[in-house]
């Protein structure tokens, strides 16, 4: 089902946990990150050492974005990679380099905007959501009251930036080791507790 990581500006990354992340949400990974005026996109990773690589050269004078996909719907591509840019552009969307005014990682499933082609789309229920919904927020996507309806209205979480600010929707929780808030607890290894 994906999870999110949010490093705020100054946190250290956890290989570690940013690892065990990628080995349970293995169709692709991405992240995005503040610089300058705009929110910096990179996705379409398809091992954790490609990811790495990228990550650890992003500076942490920044909010930092990681997200780690479970194909649900669309297909496994660097184009069905999150984070994506805020944009009605499905090709704009698709891009594995970007810069954007606001992007956003996402969390869930949204039912209701599964694309036609389920596993076999070029687009995901995430991509259809940002076109159909956030697109049309603009300014209004970081306001108290959007979250407050995103929480309402999906059970999914989400991370949305823009240059100057990294607000989450839903439930995340923070790593004791790292400090970090990711999405949900899949950054833990599991642990077998037999009888």
């Amino acid at each position: 089902m994906c999870v999110i990581a949010v490093y705020k500006k100054g946190l250290d990354l956890n290989k570690k946990e940013l690892k065990e992340c990628f080995r349970v949400n293995h169709d692709g990974a991405g992240m995005m990150f503040q610089q300058g005026d705009h929110v910096h996109i990179e996705k379409g990773f398809m091992t954790f050492d490609d990811f790495w690589a990228m990550a650890r050269t992003v500076p942490k004078d920044v909010d930092r974005v990681f997200h780690f996909r479970i194909a649900t719907s669309g297909k496994v591509s660097g184009a069905c990679c999150h984070p994506f840019p805020i944009t009605d552009n499905y090709k704009e969307m698709a891009l594995v380099s970007a810069n954007s005014t606001s992007a956003f990682a996402h969390n869930g499933i949204l039912t209701e905007f599964t694309p036609k082609g389920g596993m076999s789309s070029k687009q995901s229920d995430t991509m259809v959501f940002d076109k159909e919904i956030l697109s049309r927020l603009g300014e209004r996507l970081t306001e108290a009251v959007t979250i407050d309806l995103l929480e309402l209205y999906t059970t999914s979480r989400f991370a949305f930036m823009t240059p100057d600010k990294t607000v989450t929707s839903g439930a995340f929780v923070q790593s004791r080791d790292s400090k970090a808030l990711y999405s949900n607890s899949s950054y833990k290894p599991y642990v077998y507790q037999g009888s």
